[in-house]
């Protein structure tokens, strides 16, 4: 983590230093971000409030072809036990994103149109997960024990679109430094050490510029390779459509390293429906199958509801879920949760 750290704040300091980042080259755009969270859970009787991924995201123009962002933030971890603070009651800093962005490279070269983005960003499936399903806001996503996570990382990705949009393709490296993958970096052999990978991501809207009612069903594929014997490597699919007052997805994922006997293998399918005003209800399913893992086999199940304010700046859930042990046939956990995020 402090490694991390020490190359975020020398990514800070590159932007902020740039010598076209204070030059009035074009407006500053700014996001505060609040999400706090509350969960109880019923069966270990164990409860915790967070504020994971808060803080306040810049992004400047520094000219027509070149972009800078920071969104510095920070975490707090508290938890009870019958009124009593126990474990992991801290606050941490760090650098959610920091980074270049260059529209396009080939500029006034062939203007090929491929952008490129340099520094801590928030890797493209990610933002495929969150287009359709609010995942992280409400609850981790299907790929959040794995190694690495598909979420905020430190590297360098070229990405581009062809034919009218129809297609999205990235790729990249990655060095697994990045905030957060602090806690799925562990391999096989409890090896700490961050594990670089590379990654490529494409999405496909077939019906891009079709009918309104298909326009935003696609399919992406995402595959991280990382680059350590003993880590595991990700793949995932997932298919998604949204229409009006509903959103739905399916993702598959299958997580593989040369220990066979430790693969990971899961699904989810998440739907969201905007049942009345501001009201939406939403719902999700996973289910693992973790060969390295006891148990090895488990459901997750999610309910719940969600209200939109203010074109979705303001946002607060209600949810239920549960983990379930198919062997013992027995709920591993309850969890009540309620989470808020204030987006201005």
């Amino acid at each position: 983590m402090r490694k991390s750290l020490a190359v975020s704040i020398v990514l800070t300091l590159s932007i902020l230093s740039s010598p076209a980042f204070s030059e009035d080259t074009g407006s500053i755009k700014t996001n505060i971000l609040l999400r706090p969270r509350a969960i109880s859970d019923f069966v270990t009787k164990k409860s915790s409030m967070d504020f994971d991924l808060s803080g306040i995201r810049v992004e400047k123009n520094i000219n027509d072809n070149v972009s800078g962002v920071i969104f510095p933030g920070f975490v707090r971890t508290s938890n009870f036990v019958k009124n009593d603070y126990v474990e992991n009651d801290f606050l941490s800093f760090a650098l959610i994103e920091g980074y270049f962005n260059f529209n396009d490279i080939t500029k006034g070269y062939g203007d090929a149109n491929i952008g490129m983005k340099a520094g801590q960003f928030i890797v493209p499936f990610y933002n495929m997960e969150q287009k359709y399903q609010p995942y992280r806001f409400i609850y981790k996503p299907l790929d959040y024990k794995t190694l690495p996570t598909n979420f905020a990382d430190l590297g360098l990705m070229l990405y581009s679109s062809f034919f009218s949009k129809m297609l999205d393709v990235s790729f990249g490296y990655i060095t697994g430094a990045g905030v957060w993958n602090n806690e799925l970096r562990e391999d096989e052999n409890n090896d700490n050490t961050n594990a670089g990978a590379f990654m490529f991501t494409t999405s496909f809207y077939p019906f891009k510029n079709g009918a309104e009612a298909v326009k935003e069903l696609s399919l992406t594929f995402n595959w991280k390779a990382v680059l350590k014997a003993a880590s595991r490597s990700n793949c995932n699919v997932l298919l998604g459509y949204k229409y009006r007052s509903l959103a739905t997805s399916f993702e598959v994922l299958r997580a593989y390293s040369r220990i066979r006997s430790k693969d990971i293998t899961a699904t989810s399918l998440g739907i969201s429906y905007d049942i009345y005003g501001p009201f939406q209800a939403i719902g999700r399913w996973d289910y693992t199958d973790n060969m390295g893992a006891t148990p090895r086999l488990y459901h997750f199940f999610l309910l719940g509801m969600n209200t939109k304010w203010q074109d979705s700046k303001i946002q607060a859930a209600l949810t239920y879920d549960q983990d379930y042990n198919p062997a013992t046939k027995a709920a591993t956990a309850k969890r009540l949760m309620l989470a808020a995020q204030f987006n201005y």
